[in-house]
């Protein structure tokens, strides 16, 4: 099991990066994605979440997220109405 730390800002800035790390990811038959130090996370990087949880689990990888996420990042996730679609329980 491989547990991926999303960085406190995560953006359009560093996506390159950041779908470098996740393709390296999926070598992995386990991936916990860590979101509980985001302070900023913005559409395009959530957009790349989606498509790398998709992905994973297209691959039959078994993918999921530590449970303590940080306020900010559920309320991205609340804002943009993706909770359901990243495999979080709808928030109101």
């Amino acid at each position: 099991m491989t547990v991926f730390a999303l960085p406190p800002m995560t953006t359009i800035r560093d996506v390159a990066e950041f779908r470098q790390h996740l393709q390296a990811l999926l070598k992995e038959e386990e991936v916990v994605v860590d979101a509980s130090r985001v302070d900023r996370i913005d559409t395009p990087a959530l957009q790349l979440l989606i498509v790398f949880r998709d992905k994973a689990l297209r691959l039959q990888k078994k993918f999921s997220w530590q449970p303590e996420s940080s306020e900010a990042f559920l309320l991205a996730l609340t804002t943009l109405g993706i909770s359901e679609v990243l495999g979080f329980a709808k928030r109101e």
